[in-house]
């Protein structure tokens, strides 16, 4: 499976963890080890590259903003390849 692939389904997976613990606790991880300590990850979340993955979420007026992301192949945040699930 191409890395890049797997690191969609990681994303994806960290994603959806942070969905999980709003879900449950009405608000957003105040880092990787709440997601971890209420077993909705395993442990740390890496991209395929070995690199952790980045997490936000922001409360706006109107919204709340909600992503996981790996900083893809060249392992610099926010930049072309990075892969992100939202």
């Amino acid at each position: 499976m191409p890395l890049e692939l797997r690191a969609e389904q990681r994303t994806r997976a960290a994603l959806q963890a942070v969905d999980d613990l709003l879900v449950q606790s009405g608000s957003c991880p105040r880092s990787e080890g709440e997601l971890i300590s209420a077993r909705l990850l395993p442990g740390p979340a890496v991209d395929p590259w070995g690199r952790r993955l980045f997490y936000t979420c922001l409360k706006t007026s109107d919204d709340l903003i909600v992503e996981a992301r790996s900083a893809g192949p060249d392992g610099v945040f926010w930049t072309a390849d990075d892969i992100v699930a939202e």
